[in-house]
């Protein structure tokens, strides 16, 4: 069985999706990806922004009305140039 996970994953949480599924905990092999070195201790998504934009939909709409707003190649610098 395989499943996927974020940098929030912990080995409990992965023994708590085993037992879930009636398997015994000793059998999920857990080892981080990242080594402890490189691991992010802060906190994240603390940005307003998240907080403001509760669902996937409304999060993609403001990204969407950010990037309207940015000056784009495809948008201001290229003239189309008609066929002859």
């Amino acid at each position: 069985m395989q499943i996927s996970v974020s940098e929030a994953t912990t080995g409990t949480h992965l023994t708590a999706v085993v037992e879930a599924f009636g398997l015994a905990a000793g059998s999920v092999a857990y080892s981080p990806l990242m080594p402890t070195a490189v691991t992010r201790t802060s906190e994240y998504h603390t940005h307003p922004v998240f907080h403001t934009h509760r669902s996937e939909t409304a999060m993609m709409r403001y990204l969407r009305r950010l990037s309207d707003s940015d000056l784009a190649l495809d948008r201001s610098m290229i003239r189309s140039v008609p066929a002859r």
